[in-house]
Parts: structure tokens; sequence; C-alpha cells
């Protein structure tokens, strides 16, 4: 909602001045943006990345820990790690960047202007400083469809 009046305004802030109609949805965008880092909500603007959706990624932490993060369809993701890490909470794709609402933890976003091929590991830094080497796993097939 708050992303729809920056818009509106916007808009109508460049009609008082007879802008080009260009100027108006740049300046929509950038302030969309920034706040994606700030607003307590997904962004109107916000989807699921069909290439992940199903896919786990291996991500490596600085400190040495491994995680795999599971990108679901309905927008949750499960995390699981060392030590008995298993947490839910949910995905989504705004404005080039892939964020995570984990449970007590504030909304973290990565760069994302492609999906990375299987097996690539690239190397990232979020919104709030941390550094990961994330690699997108192969598709394997559920639990439920394997031959038992």
């Amino acid at each position: 909602m708050r992303v729809i009046s920056i818009a509106i305004i916007a808009l109508a802030a460049a009609g008082c001045r007879n802008s080009p109609q260009a100027q108006p949805q740049a300046v929509a965008i950038e302030q969309s943006e920034e706040a994606l880092e700030k607003a307590p909500m997904r962004p109107a603007a916000a989807g699921l990345a069909p290439e992940l959706i199903g896919r786990t990624a291996q991500v490596h932490l600085l400190d040495g820990r491994t995680i795999l993060v599971r990108y679901n369809i309905d927008g949750s993701a499960h995390m699981t790690g060392p030590q008995g890490l298993n947490m839910k909470g949910e995905w989504f794709v705004a404005f080039k960047k892939l964020c995570f609402e984990w449970p007590g933890m504030p909304r973290e976003c990565w760069p994302y202007p492609s999906s990375p091929a299987t097996g690539e590991r690239v190397k990232s830094q979020s919104d709030r400083g941390q550094v990961i080497r994330t690699t997108l796993l192969p598709i394997t097939p559920d639990a439920h469809t394997r031959d038992n």
C-alpha cells in the first residue's frame, strides 16, 4: 500500500511540473526499492522466481557452516543445517533481490539479477552485510516419488 502511495505521489508531483512520464516511474521504482528494506510487509511488486520453486540451495557461511534452503511453491522456505537448525520462513523476489523473512529475524535480501546455473557456486553479500557462497543443487525427485 505504501509503495502504491509513493508511486501516486510521484506521478502527481511530476504532472505539476510537466516532467516526462519516464521520470515519475523511475522515482517510484527507486523509492520502492528503498521501501523494500524498510517495509514491514512484502511489496506488491514481489513474486516468486519460477526457476527456484521446488529447488534447494546449499549455502556456505563464512564461519564454515553449511545450510540448505528449500524454495517452496507457496512462498515458504525451509532452512536446515548443523546443530538441529530447522526453520521455516518465507521467500520472494522483488527489484532483482531475493529476500527471506525468518521468524524473529529482520528481512534479509540478496542480489538476484538472474538464477545461477545448477552446480555454480555464487558469492554474494546481503543488504545486511552477510557474505555467503551459494550453490543451486540439481533437481532431485521428492521422497514420495522415489522407487522403494
